[in-house]
C-alpha cells in the first residue's frame, strides 16, 4: 500500500472511531446540563422569540443543597411572574392583582431532555455534536437533537462549556426550520447571583387567588387499559399516563398522555350527551398544535408541541377499546 492510501485509510479509521464516540460525548454534555440547570445558581435575562413576537424575561435560580427555588418575571409586555418554590408553582399577575397556584411543579421554563430515552436503541432522534459558539459573552457547546421522521420536533442546544447551563435553545421542525427560540442576552453564576431577586414584588395577601377548582381525576395504572385509545400511534409514542373521572352532570371524561420521551401529546375525551362540541379542526399557537373532532357523542382533542400530523393522526383514530357503562 502506498503512503497516500495508507494515510487515507488511517484517516478513515480515525473518523469512524470519532463517530462511534460522538453519542457518548453528547450524552455526557446532556448529563451535565440536567445537573447544572437544577443545582447551579444562575441569574440572567433572556429573550423568547416565536411567530415574530419577542418576549424578554429575567430569571433567578438558586439551589440550597436540597432543592431549588426560581423566580421568573417579564420585562416586556404584560407584567407577570412565575415563582417555583416549596413544591408549588405560583403565577402572579400584578396588573390584575391576581395569583394562580399550581401544585404541578414539573413544569419547566427550559426544555427537559430525557437522556436515557434519547439514547435507547428505538429512539426516534439522532444526537449530534456541533461546534462551539459565543452566547451572552460565554463559550457554548452546540448539541443537535434531530427528529428521524415528520412526527416530532427537534432541538438545537447551546451549553455553557464551564458549567453546562443552557444558554440558548431553538425548537426546530423536521426540515430544521426554527419554530421558537430562547436565548440569554446576559447571565451570571454562583456568588454573583443576587438572591434578593427571588422575592416577589408584593406580598400574597395583596392578590386575589384565582386558582381554578378542577374536577378530581383518578390516576389509573398503566396496566389498566384506557376506555378510549388511538388505533394508530405515530412511531415511538407510548401511553405514559392516563386518568379518568365523572362530572357532576354525569359526563364521562378521560385524559391520556402519549410520549416518545421528549415530545408528548395530551388527549382529552369527553362525552357530550347530545351537546355540540366546543371546537373542531386544527388550531395552532406558536409550536403548539391542537386538533379536535367529534365522533358520535364524544369530543376528542389532541394537543401538544408536536407537528400537525401527529395530533391529527392520534385524534382521528380514537376508538373505544373496552366496554363501559
Amino acid at each position: 500500500m502506498n503512503k497516500l492510501l495508507l494515510f487515507a485509510a488511517l484517516g478513515l479509521s480515525l473518523n469512524v472511531a470519532a463517530d462511534a464516540k460522538e453519542p457518548e460525548i453528547v450524552r455526557n454534555w446532556l448529563d451535565r446540563m440536567a445537573v447544572a440547570m437544577e443545582r447551579i445558581d444562575y441569574q440572567g435575562t433572556f429573550v423568547y422569540v416565536q411567530d415574530g413576537k419577542i418576549d424578554s424575561m429575567r430569571i433567578t435560580h438558586v439551589f440550597d443543597g436540597e432543592s431549588s427555588s426560581e423566580r421568573l418575571y417579564s420585562i416586556t409586555g404584560p407584567r407577570r411572574e412565575i415563582i417555583r418554590r416549596d413544591g408549588e408553582l405560583k403565577c402572579v399577575f400584578p396588573d390584575d392583582q391576581s395569583v394562580v397556584i399550581d401544585k404541578q411543579v414539573n413544569k419547566q421554563v427550559f426544555p427537559a431532555i430525557p437522556i436515557d430515552l434519547l439514547t435507547s436503541p428505538d429512539a426516534r432522534y439522532s444526537l449530534q455534536l456541533g461546534g462551539q459558539e459565543r452566547v451572552a459573552g460565554h463559550t457554548a457547546q452546540v448539541i443537535e437533537i434531530k427528529p428521524l421522521d415528520k412526527f416530532r420536533y427537534g432541538y438545537s442546544l447551546w451549553l455553557e462549556v464551564k458549567s453546562g447551563v443552557l444558554l440558548k435553545s431553538v425548537l426546530r421542525d423536521s426540515d430544521q426550520r426554527a419554530l421558537a427560540k430562547l436565548m440569554f442576552t446576559e447571565i451570571r453564576f454562583g456568588d454573583d447571583v443576587d438572591r434578593a431577586e427571588l422575592e416577589p414584588d408584593a406580598p400574597d395577601d395583596e392578590y386575589v387567588n384565582l386558582t381554578p377548582v378542577v374536577p378530581i381525576l383518578e390516576p389509573a395504572s398503566l396496566s389498566e387499559r384506557p376506555r378510549w385509545h388511538p388505533a394508530q400511534l405515530p412511531p415511538g409514542f407510548r401511553l405514559s399516563s392516563h386518568s379518568h373521572g365523572n362530572r357532576d352532570d354525569g359526563q364521562v371524561f378521560e385524559h391520556l398522555v402519549y410520549s416518545d420521551g421528549l415530545a408528548s401529546v395530551s388527549v382529552y375525551i369527553e362525552s357530550l350527551n347530545g351537546e355540540q362540541g366546543s371546537m373542531s379542526g386544527l388550531s395552532r399557537i406558536g409550536a403548539l398544535n391542537a386538533y379536535a373532532r367529534q365522533r358520535n357523542d364524544l369530543q376528542i382533542t389532541a394537543i401538544g408541541e408536536v407537528p400537525e400530523l401527529t395530533v391529527r393522526t392520534i385524534a382521528e383514530t380514537i376508538e373505544i377499546t373496552v366496554a363501559g357503562d
